[in-house]
């Protein structure tokens, strides 16, 4: 076997989000910092602290895949990782409207963010069975439906649940999900969200908010409106690093959900388009990678992780361009938040890992190799 070496593109790719984010935290920050009593630089330095873990945490991931067989140890860091976000309903710290943090020892930790990689891995192995065998796939799918529903009451964390949710699904469609299971799966999922909305609570007003984009009603602006006008105040090229006005008390928590209006609102259209574009290549390059090998579960295991990261960044994107309701998820590598960094580090880790583990097993070609002679 060749010494496994990462796939360089990719991590390029993660290495350059990591440090645009921590730029734009810093540039989104600054105001807050100021007016909590703090240095300019206080958020970045926090933010700086979990990056590094971040990083440590994905080589130690990237380690683990290519070394570990994953698909016989995704049960148990799925359920330890369940586990521990389950602990949210009992002692978690209700922040924003959601129980979504632990608390010990000053320092706060969101579990589900590490809920993610490992709803991807355990869901990649577990739909590896025969296809004539759907009590299992359903059993399967009632083990994920179950534990999802818990979080999303649970935690009131609707946007959570929903990535935890497609990173498992995109898993489970490269791992051979059938198409009836498929179908059945995206509409109960629909459905589900529609009843959680109509159920009423914030939730409710958050949809009534949405709807009223654009239209005339009492009260100042929402954050979506706020984000778009961020958005336009970028126009093409942004009106430069640190120069946006939106983040001075006009558009709240600036630097973690609505991050991409700032984003817009500096480096404008064209910035904006290059880190859609980024986040877009992530899971095109892992797709392109998984084609290299036979393994289903390294297959649906590398898509997933990155699929994942993608969808939660377009559904941010897609919140801060107001063609979703506000639903609370960060935007990866680039929002404040360590949990969050340190879970997609670890997230991209792993797919690296798995992406290297494949290309070790390959058999390398004979160079001017010709065929057989007839």
């Amino acid at each position: 076997m060749t010494r496994p070496k990462p796939d360089l593109p990719l991590v390029f790719t993660c290495i350059l989000l990591l440090v645009f984010g921590l730029a734009m935290v810093f540039s989104a920050s600054a105001p807050t910092a100021v007016h909590w009593g703090k240095g300019i630089f206080y958020v970045l330095k926090n933010q700086g602290v979990y990056a590094l873990i971040g990083l440590a945490g994905g080589f130690a991931a990237w380690k683990v895949g290519i070394r570990s067989d994953l698909s016989r140890i995704a049960a148990l860091f799925h359920w330890l990782a369940f586990g521990v976000t389950a602990m949210t309903l009992f002692f978690g710290v209700r922040t924003l409207g959601a129980t979504r943090w632990l608390s010990f020892m000053g320092v706060s930790l969101q579990p589900s963010e590490f809920l993610k990689p490992t709803m991807v891995l355990w869901l990649a192995s577990r739909c590896l069975v025969p296809h004539d065998k759907p009590l299992e796939i359903g059993r399967t799918l009632l083990l994920v439906v179950g534990p999802l529903a818990l979080i999303i009451i649970g935690q009131s964390d609707l946007g959570t649940g929903l990535c935890v949710a497609a990173g498992g699904f995109i898993a489970g469609v490269m791992a051979g999900m059938p198409l009836w299971i498929i179908g059945g799966t995206l509409a109960a999922g629909v459905a589900g969200v529609l009843a959680v909305f109509l159920a009423g609570g914030y939730r409710a007003t958050r949809i009534q908010e949405w709807l009223l984009i654009g239209h005339a009603h009492p009260g100042p602006p929402t954050q979506a409106e706020q984000s778009l006008m961020a958005i336009g105040h970028g126009g093409l090229g942004g009106e430069g690093f640190g120069m946006g006005t939106q983040k001075f008390g006009h558009l709240a928590i600036a630097h973690t959900d609505f991050i991409f209006a700032i984003v817009a609102e500096e480096v404008g259209f064209i910035g904006g388009l290059l880190l859609i574009l980024a986040f877009l290549y992530l899971v095109l390059r892992a797709f392109q990678l998984a084609q290299r090998t036979e393994d289903p579960f390294a297959r649906a295991a590398m898509v997933g992780l990155a699929g994942g990261i993608t969808g939660q960044a377009l559904l941010n994107i897609g919140v801060a361009v107001a063609l979703v309701p506000v639903t609370g998820v960060p935007l990866p590598f680039i929002s404040q938040g360590g949990s969050s960094l340190v879970g997609t580090c670890i997230s991209m880790g792993l797919c690296l890992g798995l992406a290297a583990r494949v290309e070790r097993r390959r058999k390398p070609r004979a160079p001017f190799a010709t065929e057989e002679p007839a």
